[in-house]
């Protein structure tokens, strides 16, 4: 780590160009004064000192996660599209620069401003900390769980800016921001065993850590409908530690797909055996906060269902591969005397992943249904396993069938497949038909997870093994082209 530190270039740049004089000067104002209206409005307040010493510990420390999450976020996602759009990313792929120090360079360059109003803000925190009853090591346990969401988020937003195109730049710091901002305001539903997204945020584990400090909750204080205290698969970690098991293995991956992607351009986010791998570790993770509750309700259920649905939707998008990527692996299949690429190879036709993935959210639709009551868990595991399986082949077929114009045309085939379902569930529900208001909420992939119906396995089932036949005759029909090209070459 001290070598992808020490001497990379990307991360002098980003010093030299973002430590300025006439740069720094108005930031760190900015922060003092900010740093000031906070002491002045505590000050003013009325309370114990040791109370006092709290309330600025804690706008102090919000202040520092603000400047890290939010404008050091949007600073890095923008630095990645800057360079993405530029063509400097093509000077450092064929630079002697590795990839990683790159990634090194841009997540801890980019937003070193940041870093420095954190630094500023550090000993007001540290004094406030150390006078309350919160205590140094509460203090220093806030700051680095602060610094590891911050690194999720500064690599999520890296790799969302080196998606260059038009509106690169917005993609990179709205999507990480945006992103941010939601995961902040989901925080508090890590509490009702939704872990995912919010336990990647230090709302939670911070705020656990400041009521441990402090003694835990005051007897008689705990209103009765206050939600079971999160646990992990039923062990009662606590929040902090919890958030370390959900941040550091996102983290790592994110590191995955930032390094592939500065590596080339033309290779996915992930490679297909760590694509499922992620997959299988963000069910576990999600699973964990529900496994093991007393009162698992229908809703979070459906929510962990959701979550896992909708990740293995985006990695289908992330192992599907052009039509174009795909003659390219059968070229080099036909050079190696093969017919076409091994199953998990970037360039072949999704089956093998895109089954892996409905596996995958059918075993944790199974979990999580061991634990609630109400739904059969058979039911919404055949459902939204096969939604999966529709939905990955009809994007692969559509792919090898329309090419460039793939993503409309499939766009509109998931607004008939989803949208359109709960719309008329809502017609439905108004009319007082709630038998087939339940239905319809079957069909769409989502709402199984929460309405799984009977219904939605035929529907999906259909879907399934129309989309799969479909497919077979789109990949075989290019086999075919590829076979003819390449006996005409040869003749």
């Amino acid at each position: 780590m001290i070598g992808v530190l020490r001497d990379n270039p990307i991360l002098v740049m980003c010093a030299r160009s973002r430590l300025r004089r006439q740069h720094v000067v108005p930031f760190v104002t900015v922060i003092l004064v900010l740093c000031a209206f906070i002491a002045l409005s505590v000050a003013m307040s009325s309370g114990r000192p040791a109370d006092r010493a709290l309330s600025f510990f804690r706008w102090f420390a919000t202040l520092q996660g603000a400047v890290l999450l939010l404008l050091g976020t949007a600073r890095v996602g923008a630095a990645t599209s800057q360079v993405s759009q530029s063509g400097m990313l093509d000077f450092h792929r064929v630079s002697p620069l590795s990839a990683r120090s790159q990634a090194v360079g841009f997540v801890l360059g980019a937003p070193i401003r940041e870093y420095l109003g954190f630094a500023i803000i550090l000993p007001l925190t540290l004094v406030a900390g150390c006078v309350s009853q919160v205590g140094l090591l509460a203090v220093l346990g806030v700051c680095g769980l602060t610094l590891l969401s911050s690194w999720v988020f500064h690599t999520l937003a890296a790799v969302l800016g080196l998606f260059a195109g038009p509106g690169a730049r917005r993609v990179g710091t709205g999507g990480g921001v945006g992103f941010a901002v939601v995961a902040c305001l989901l925080a508090p539903a890590a509490y009702f065993g939704t872990a995912l997204p919010g336990l990647l945020t230090p709302i939670p584990g911070s705020s656990a850590l400041l009521i441990d400090a402090a003694g835990g909750w005051p007897e008689g204080e705990l209103p009765a409908s206050f939600p079971q205290p999160p646990t992990f698969f039923g062990l009662p970690l606590p929040l902090y530690f919890q958030s370390l098991i959900y941040q550091v293995p996102v983290l790592a991956f994110l590191s995955v797909a930032l390094v592939r992607r500065l590596r080339s351009d033309g290779v996915h986010l992930f490679s297909r055996p760590v694509a499922c791998l992620l997959l299988g570790t963000v069910a576990t993770l999600a699973l964990g906060g529900v496994i093991g509750r007393e009162r698992a309700t229908t809703t979070q259920l459906g929510a962990v269902s959701a979550v896992v649905l909708g990740m293995a939707w985006l990695l289908v998008f992330v192992v599907t591969p052009t039509a174009g990527a795909h003659a390219g692996g059968l070229r080099r299949a036909a050079r190696r005397g093969q017919e076409r690429e091994p199953a998990m190879a970037d360039a072949a036709v999704n089956w093998r992943p895109v089954a892996c993935f409905a596996g995958i959210v059918a075993a944790v639709a199974v979990g999580a249904e061991g634990v609630g009551q109400g739904a059969s868990g058979l039911s919404r595991a055949a459902s939204t396993g096969l939604s999966v399986l529709w939905f990955g082949w009809a994007l692969q077929g559509y792919a090898l069938l329309y090419r460039g114009r793939a993503v409309p045309y499939f766009m509109l085939l998931l607004f008939g497949l989803c949208a359109v379902p709960l719309l008329l569930a809502i017609l439905l529900a108004s009319a007082d038909l709630d038998r087939l208001a339940n239905v319809a909420v079957a069909v769409c992939p989502f709402g199984a997870g929460f309405q799984p119906d009977p219904m939605a396995i035929i529907v999906h089932a259909g879907l399934a093994l129309w989309f799969g036949l479909r497919l077979r005759t789109d990949e075989l029909d290019a086999v075919g082209r590829c076979r003819d090209a390449t006996v005409v070459q040869t003749t």
